[in-house]
């Protein structure tokens, strides 16, 4: 399609312009506006570049924001990092009941991209986690509840979206599920990619209205069989208060926080030092033999210390080799670590 064909899709009569109810049409009058705007970025060819992530946010992915207009939805504001802990791009709740949360990025780099991988494994999930944590205590952790809750997650990368699912069916252990990848289309010609990932935007919206009727579902509004239906109805006028129905709780674990790699290093004391050290003593006489040192230590460092000439460890052979040589230079025999100095060496250190 064309950007004009598109334009007389989207501003087509329809009978909810005349009788506007806002709690049955405004799915419907999202949707319009959604595909408005996204026609207002392809007339001006604005999806074809490269835009900071706050445009994106703003252009592109604000319908995800819109969708839940209905609900008592936030974005996150500015706040200190400490009291808000994990903090994201936006914050889906309804007054102080959290459901779920997003995070964008400015570029999609595939699905093996840095940012995406530790967004999609490690912070989102914590966010949704966190999330679920609080909606539990806020029915004070009840099984029945919990093996039907869950919280959402949108992923944003660029011009690529996500859904990410939270929950607990077996009421021990969360489950994170997640969508396949949905993109927006750079083009109007290739406008058919982009309407599954308003569907699943809507599909998102729906779950966030049910698990609001669930954590608000009081257990007078419980479900329960016919003959506690019956039960209740004989006693509508009975002012004793009914026995408390037990109900199991779950506790789940909380999310920790990924430990930081600790910056504190025990220092050593090099090697070299050590060397200079017996060189100084050696220079004043101490009772500290050069060959019960190098014994003690082991062979020396590649660098120079004493000297960077040894000699061969076969008599006949005069050949004078390197530290780090493993074999004669003048007679190939292997030096295998065992080699003494040469009468050069010890000349130069005033040794004989």
């Amino acid at each position: 399609k064309t950007t004009k064909e598109l334009r007389k899709q989207v501003f087509k009569a329809d009978q909810m312009d005349q009788d506007f109810d806002r709690s049955k049409d405004f799915d419907r009058d999202w949707i319009r506006n959604t595909i408005y705007n996204l026609l207002q970025e392809y007339e001006a060819n604005a999806l074809t570049t490269d835009h900071l992530e706050l445009w994106i946010l703003v252009h592109v992915w604000s319908f995800t924001d819109k969708v839940s207009m209905t609900l008592s939805r936030t974005a996150v504001t500015d706040m200190k990092r400490k009291i808000l802990g994990r903090r994201g791009d936006m914050i889906i709740r309804k007054i102080t009941d959290e459901f779920g949360c997003a995070e964008a990025g400015r570029q999609f780099e595939g699905q093996n991209g840095t940012k995406l991988l530790r967004e999609r494994g490690l912070k989102m999930p914590k966010m949704m986690k966190d999330l679920f944590n609080q909606l539990c205590k806020s029915f004070e952790q009840d099984e029945h509840k919990t093996r039907k809750l869950e919280t959402i997650g949108f992923l944003h990368a660029g011009l690529m979206m996500a859904l990410l699912r939270l929950d607990s069916p077996a009421g021990y252990v969360c489950r994170v599920l997640r969508s396949k990848s949905f993109y927006i289309a750079t083009h109007v010609k290739e406008f058919g990619k982009t309407l599954p990932a308003i569907v699943l935007t809507w599909k998102a919206k729906k779950i966030v209205e049910n698990m609001i009727c669930l954590v608000e579902q009081t257990d007078e509004t419980d479900e329960c069989n016919e003959e506690d239906q019956l039960r209740r109805l004989e006693n509508i006028y009975d002012v004793t208060p009914p026995p408390s129905r037990r109900r199991k709780k779950v506790d789940l674990p909380i999310c920790l926080d990924t430990p930081s790699k600790s910056s504190k290093r025990v220092k050593e004391i090099p090697l070299g030092m050590v060397y200079y050290f017996i060189l100084l003593c050696m220079k004043k006489d101490m009772s500290i033999s050069l060959y019960f040192a190098l014994d003690l230590l082991g062979p020396p460092p590649p660098f120079n210390l004493l000297s960077s000439i040894i000699s061969c460890p076969d008599p006949q052979c005069e050949g004078e080799n390197k530290v780090t040589a493993k074999f004669c230079s003048d007679c190939g025999k292997p030096i295998n670590g065992m080699y003494t100095i040469s009468p050069k060496t010890q000349e130069k250190h005033g040794r004989n």
